[in-house]
């Protein structure tokens, strides 16, 4: 009977003796976490979070500092293209920029500059033009490097230090305004925040105009490394149908172009296989260690204190001037009895004159850069409406004699120590075996190859990378 009334009020509990288990219940049903077991599970637990969140931040890391990598790099590729694309493309030129041919002096129609016939170059937003030319406040006839250098401090260095802030001034075939176009064009590091960079210095030492072309860096502190800037500035002639029926009103564009932001340095040095009346072992130089070691006294780079700290040095790839009014050795045109090639004149058929053009005895000057293929343009005082220098202006024989000289563009044959022999004939036959002297000359050439250094930092001024690439513009045996 109490079963029975137990098992019809299920609201009474049963009576359980303690120490045992009731009957058919599961083995873990009064089991449970002890203290000390979730100690250690809480300790695991937070180990893994925290591995994992170390893993994340170095795998975040990892990632930004590939990002920042294939960045620089990336700027690295396109600032090294460019620049080698228009450096394969490098005219040899010896003329002023832009001039009209046949409106000068004599209105003289020879393909070269002559007095008067150079182009007013006009003022645009950025101010003169010439002022990134070369020489500012000049044209110029010949390509040019110039080596000058900056003091700067990168980020996480302790000093300040020398870079380099170059400039490469030539002619080319070039990609502006959606047009290949022949034009002058200048590579160079400017630094945008040059007033800020040099508030110590005096005020005719700043002020860079708003919108002009920003100056090259002469003094950078850390925070504004990564603002300098390589620039490409292009300057052409927009030629139209009106422009070809009045040239002189054409006006000179110039565009300027950023290249690549965050570099530190912009070098280039080129080869030097020849130096004067012989061979030399080819090596890269600089304009300064050029001018330690000249090729030649003639062509040896221009040392210019204002140019940066520490004064900088200017290389010209030329010999001679059209500008009359500069000072400049003149050669002379010697009527030879045989040429290089063993031909005497008049005799066998040959057609081969061999006259030899340049200096006897000259210490300082052997055409050592000029190499067979290259043009020399020579010309009379009196053909550019000049007088000619020394003896040749005093003596009326030597004027007869100057005169008989013909003007030209003449191509280098061979260069024997010095003495020039050309592929085109001349006539010498009124010389009466005489020598003309008092000629004037001017020769472009190009270096065998060029090398580029670039050095870049990242937007915070960081993690400096260095490349560089060797831009071979021949490989002719000199």
């Amino acid at each position: 009977m109490r079963a029975a009334a137990h098992a019809s009020h299920p609201s009474v509990p049963m009576p359980i003796a303690i120490g045992r288990r009731p009957t058919g219940a599961s083995p873990c049903d009064c089991s449970g976490f002890t203290l000390i077991e979730l100690m250690v599970a809480l300790a695991l637990a937070a180990i893994i979070s925290v591995s994992i969140m170390f893993i994340s931040s170095q795998a975040r890391l990892a990632y930004d500092g590939t990002v920042k990598k294939v960045d620089v790099y990336s700027r690295f590729r396109f600032a090294l293209k460019s620049i080698e694309n228009d450096i394969k493309n490098w005219i040899p030129t010896s003329d002023l920029e832009f001039y009209t041919d046949g409106r000068g002096r004599g209105s003289k129609t020879n393909y070269h500059w002559d007095p008067g016939e150079e182009l007013p170059d006009r003022k645009d937003d950025r101010g003169p033009g010439v002022v990134d030319g070369g020489i500012a406040g000049q044209y110029d006839e010949y390509a040019q490097i110039v080596e000058r250098h900056y003091v700067g401090r990168e980020k996480l260095q302790a000093e300040d230090k020398r870079h380099a802030a170059f400039q490469l001034y030539f002619r080319t075939v070039t990609f502006a305004d959606g047009a290949m176009r022949v034009a002058n064009v200048e590579y160079m590091l400017v630094d945008p925040n040059y007033d800020a960079n040099n508030a110590d210095q005096p005020q005719n030492e700043r002020g860079n105009a708003r919108g002009a072309v920003p100056r090259p860096p002469r003094k950078v502190k850390p925070e504004f490394v990564q603002d300098l800037t390589l620039i490409k500035i292009v300057r052409y002639q927009d030629i139209s149908f009106r422009g070809i029926q009045k040239i002189a009103e054409t006006p000179i564009q110039r565009r300027v172009i950023e290249v690549a932001s965050n570099v530190t340095d912009f070098s280039i040095d080129y080869l030097v296989d020849r130096e004067f009346r012989g061979r030399a072992n080819p090596d890269f130089r600089t304009p300064e260690q050029e001018f330690s070691k000249p090729s030649e006294i003639v062509t040896r780079p221009r040392a210019e204190p204002a140019l940066g700290v520490g004064g900088g040095y200017r290389k010209i790839f030329g010999y001679g001037t059209v500008k009359l009014g500069e000072k400049m050795q003149l050669a002379t045109g010697y009527p030879e009895r045989r040429g290089d090639d063993g031909l005497t004149k008049g005799a066998g058929g040959g057609a081969h004159d061999p006259l030899r053009f340049g200096f006897r005895g000259n210490q300082e000057i052997s055409f050592a850069e000029l190499v067979p293929g290259d043009k020399i343009f020579v010309f009379k005082a009196s053909s550019r409406g000049q007088q000619a220098q020394g003896a040749a202006a005093q003596s009326a024989g030597n004027a007869n004699q100057f005169v008989k000289f013909p003007d030209g563009d003449f191509t280098v044959k061979t260069n024997l120590d010095g003495l020039l022999e050309f592929n085109e004939d001349i006539d010498s036959t009124g010389w009466n075996g005489q020598p003309q002297t008092q000629l004037y000359y001017k020769a472009a050439y190009i270096p065998g190859a060029v090398r580029v250094t670039l050095r870049m930092v990242d937007d915070n001024g960081e993690n400096p990378k260095t490349l560089q690439r060797e831009i071979w513009l021949r490989r002719r045996s000199r």
